[in-house]
């Protein structure tokens, strides 16, 4: 069962923001959204991203911030659930329901 948790960052690590991914799509023209629940911490607007999908890290910057419950696009967001990241450049690096967005 350790493969379970192998992929999975762990909470003791010194994170500033930590996200659960729930849903992930693209944006033509502008990019990928990830959205989620925010665990720990915040973010804003061009902040570097790592995007941590099946044991691998892919770092990003952070192009937006989006409060869902408000649908306006913010310039940083605490810890208020859910919100939506724009992160280009995540092509052929798809990430799903489950994954990790941080910032360490």
């Amino acid at each position: 069962m350790s493969f379970l948790t192998n992929d999975v960052p762990d909470a003791r690590m010194a994170e500033v923001f930590r996200m659960r991914i729930d849903a992930c799509f693209t944006i033509s023209g502008r990019g990928t959204v990830v959205s989620g629940e925010v665990l720990v911490g915040g973010i804003h607007k061009g902040d570097e991203v790592i995007i941590v999908h099946a044991g691998d890290e892919r770092r990003v910057t952070c192009a937006g911030v989006e409060m869902i419950s408000v649908r306006r696009d913010v310039p940083g967001a605490p810890s208020y659930p859910p919100i939506g990241l724009l992160v280009p450049g995540l092509d052929k690096f798809e990430p799903v329901a489950g994954d990790y967005a941080v910032i360490r």
